[in-house]
């Protein structure tokens, strides 16, 4: 060894003369053995009898080929054992991934998850899995490329010693990255290289990426089981205790302020084919029911209810009315009543309802013509073309109604007839079934007129010609006459529209009808209940999203999208065929002949099977609601109207009611569905203005939402699993590679990784003058004697062991 006089550091002289081996070649035990035949020519005898020389390690042909060895040999214990956890804690957790991000509620097992707020830790722990099991399987596929690269293009003698502890034991793919992409040879394993370091470096963002596709979501919660008050028990309405709440009779509920929208549930079916259905408007069969919680947060997180609640058919038909008379109503004692009074009868009928075909009576009270306001207390009449709409209930049950299918008395099948049960006078009485054997009396729903007529259309010197000629458009009739001609006005002509509607809610109050059926609701998804606002032109208020609730606009959309919930109607029909098949009729003849002197009859007494009539709750929604509208109530459905009569004074429907009752005419120009609204809308304001005083409960189920966190998109998942798929797809082709293209690597092993390179010479050399050399004098070292650009690669030597040995620069170079 000489020192170089401008330096301190040792200069090693090489004599050596290697075999050059073409990088990127891996040859067969034939070329190998051909190859050291050749060049044993070139090595003096000397040289041949100087012992263990990696200089002249292919000096004679190898005594045996080189076998191939087993995978143990290769693969250390620790290696495989990490190679077969690490695979199978990866694809284990692959899997339970995708069973996080693609199951939902209906999978119990998730629900769970989910409910118990793991859905965040999952993710967490999978995505710490993930990076341990990538991490490991980086670190041994390093060792693979690293055993590829001494194996193949070869590397510089600098570098060789890291290369190869490399096989035993590395930092991951950034180290090796480092060290050969200065000195690449092969586009391929550079590329295999360069897709395993950002892969790795990749999955170390995995729990951000997963959880940034983890929002809050709304999931059913386990179901609960709770007393749950739902109506007025009996006891309460006997005795004194019925005056504690004569409030349910006196309010008239279509005056009030409506604060709240609940949510209610539906059923419905299609409107069935008539031969005259465009002269009827139908809602087809709807039944809807209230859900018995004050609490509107309640309400709008119920995922399914279980036990009973306020039901009613909520199905309204509209026909063409035929008037019979028309006149203003002198019995009331003014000239001006503001009362219009006659007879009226459907033009049509249908099986779906029972009709009074000879005439029914009606009054109705109208509104003024002119919008009337207040100013310091004295009105203003102003004339405005804000709509005027005004909702009749016809006097009394005769006029006929919808069957209702809640009703098990009644059904479409039986022939009804109106029974008198005073001979003094023939309205009073019931409409009455009959099966062909047996008669008895039955409910029926109640009859309107929906019209925009005003008082000054009626006053007592206008009489209404039944010759004069009515136009007939769809449900509505118009109706055109003129005005006689007097001191105040010349002559006009008046022009109004009517239509003849029918609900199913019951009307006879002399004996119960079930109210409260036990039901079953369900939903989907939460919902928000719907809110009014005022229109900034004094108009009224938008009702569009409470409309879209009843389904009073012109398309209605599906129950989800009207924020209301499904009800189980098949369920609650069979509930009423089997009510239906347990009772017998009353005698009514005998309800008849027990008509007392003043001309009202005795509660009827039904002669029961079992507990059918043992009715816990006392049915007073429907009956408190139709009692308001007894005539010559009218409903006006106007902003700033109301009736002027001397008999009467009757306000107006409430600006909430009048905007929902008017804009659902505007929209749908249907009567019946702006009626359906109403009397739903009423209904409801009814039940829920008592129902924090119910007394009756039972036990009832509920199931409902909660606010957890959950995967909602998919994005994150799929960039982890993008990055995974590339990562597992380097591993496998770098495991090919190393499988088919080394011979003498030992994963794992030190003392393999250490020996094949440092048998040389020139190593041995290194390591005995290199103990106090950093790396940087060895290369310095190594380009003084034209050293540091040559390459190096295991092979194997004469005596058939592997060590290094030099790499043409040519061959290396081209």
């Amino acid at each position: 060894m000489q020192r170089d006089a401008c330096s301190s550091s040792p200069v090693l002289e090489f004599s050596a003369k290697y075999h050059e081996i073409i990088p990127g070649e891996m040859p067969n035990d034939d070329q190998i053995q051909q190859q050291l035949l050749e060049y044993d020519d070139t090595i003096t005898p000397d040289e041949k009898t100087s012992g263990f020389d990696s200089e002249d390690f292919t000096e004679r042909t190898p005594t045996a080929p080189f076998q191939p060895l087993p995978v143990s040999v290769r693969f250390s214990s620790y290696f495989r054992i990490a190679t077969i956890v690490s695979t199978i804690s990866l694809l284990a957790t692959i899997a339970f991934l995708a069973y996080l991000w693609n199951s939902n509620d209906s999978n119990s097992t998730w629900r769970k998850i989910v409910l118990t707020n793991w859905i965040t830790r999952s993710a967490t722990l999978s995505a710490l899995v993930l990076r341990i099991a990538v991490s490991v399987q980086a670190g041994i596929v390093t060792s693979m490329l690293a055993s590829l690269i001494l194996e193949g293009s070869g590397i510089r003698l600098s570098d060789v010693l890291e290369i190869s502890i490399m096989r035993f034991s590395n930092n991951g793919p950034h180290t090796l990255f480092w060290v050969y992409a200065r000195q690449a040879r092969s586009v391929g394993l550079v590329l295999l290289l360069t897709t395993l370091t950002f892969s790795t470096l990749a999955t170390q963002f995995s729990s951000t990426l997963l959880l940034s596709d983890v929002a809050s979501i709304s999931i059913p919660a386990p179901t609960e089981k709770s007393p749950t008050p739902f109506g007025f028990n009996t006891q309460n309405f006997r005795g004194r205790n019925r005056n504690l709440y004569a409030g349910l009779w006196t309010s008239k509920y279509w005056t009030h302020i409506i604060t709240e929208y609940p949510s209610f549930g539906e059923y419905s079916k299609p409107v069935e084919p008539v031969d005259w259905k465009n002269d009827v408007d139908d809602t087809g069969t709807v039944i809807r029911s209230m859900i018995p919680f004050a609490e509107k947060s309640t309400r709008e997180r119920l995922s399914e209810y279980q036990g009973p609640a306020f039901s009613f058919d909520a199905r309204v038909v509209c026909v063409q009315p035929e008037f019979l008379s028309m006149r203003t109503c002198e019995n009331l004692g003014s000239r001006q009543s503001g009362v219009i009074c006659g007879k009226v009868k459907p033009r049509r009928t249908a099986d779906f309802g029972v009709f009074n075909v000879n005439g029914s009576e009606y009054e109705c009270a109208l509104p003024t013509s002119s919008d009337v306001l207040f100013k310091e207390r004295e009105p203003i009449y102003e004339h405005r073309t804000s709509p005027k709409w005004t909702m009749c209930r016809l006097n009394s049950s005769i006029a006929g109604g919808l069957i209702s299918v809640l009703d098990p008395t009644n059904d479409a099948s039986l022939s009804h007839s109106w029974q008198v049960l005073d001979s003094r006078d023939p309205g009073n009485g019931t409409w009455a079934a009959s099966d062909g054997y047996d008669s008895w009396p039955v409910h029926l729903g109640n009859a309107y007129l929906v019209l925009n007529a005003s008082q000054d259309m009626f006053t007592r010197w206008n009489k209404w010609n039944r010759s004069t000629n009515a136009t007939y458009v769809g449900p509505w009739a118009e109706i055109a006459y003129p005005a006689p001609r007097n001191i105040h006005r010349p002559a006009e002509s008046f022009k109004f529209r009517v239509s003849l509607c029918y609900d199913a809610l019951p009307s006879n109050t002399w004996f119960d009808q079930i109210q409260d059926w036990n039901i079953r609701l369900t939903s989907s998804k939460p919902r928000k209940e719907p809110t009014t606002s005022s229109r900034l032109d004094r108009t009224g208020f938008d009702t569009t999203s409470v409309r879209q609730q009843l389904g009073a606009v012109s398309v209605p959309g599906k129950l989800e999208e009207r924020g209301i919930l499904e009800l189980s109607g098949e369920g609650l029909l069979e509930a009423v065929r089997k009510k239906r098949s347990g009772w017998t009729c009353p005698n009514l003849a005998a309800l008849i002949n027990s008509t007392l002197p003043n001309g009202t009859w005795n509660r009827p007494q039904w002669d029961y099977k079992s507990d059918w009539g043992r009715m816990p709750t006392f049915s007073w929604v429907t009956q408190t609601v139709l009692d308001s509208m007894l005539p010559p109530t009218g409903q006006f459905f106007c902003l700033y109207c109301m009736s002027m009569s001397n008999s009467i004074s009757e306000p107006p429907a409430s600006p909430i009611h009048s905007s929902i009752f008017n804009d659902a005419l505007t929209d749908t120009r249907s009567p019946a569905r702006a009626l359906q609204a109403y009397l739903t809308t009423v209904l409801r304001q009814a039940y829920y203005s008592w129902l924090p005083l119910f007394n009756a409960q039972t036990t009832t189920i509920t199931i409902s939402y909660v606010d957890r966190l959950a995967p909602i998109s998919r994005r994150g998942y799929w960039t982890v699993m993008g990055i995974l798929a590339t990562h597992i797809v380097v591993c496998g082709i770098t495991t090919y590679l190393f499988f088919s293209r080394t011979r003498h690597s030992l994963l794992g092993n030190v003392w393999a990784a250490y020996a094949q390179v440092t048998q040389t010479e020139q190593a041995q050399t290194l390591l005995r003058d290199g103990t106090i050399m950093s790396d940087r004098e060895v290369l310095r070292v190594l380009k003084s004697q034209d050293g540091a650009l040559k390459r190096y690669r295991v092979a194997v030597d004469k005596d058939n062991e592997a060590t290094l040995a030099p790499v043409s620069r040519a061959k290396s170079e081209g």
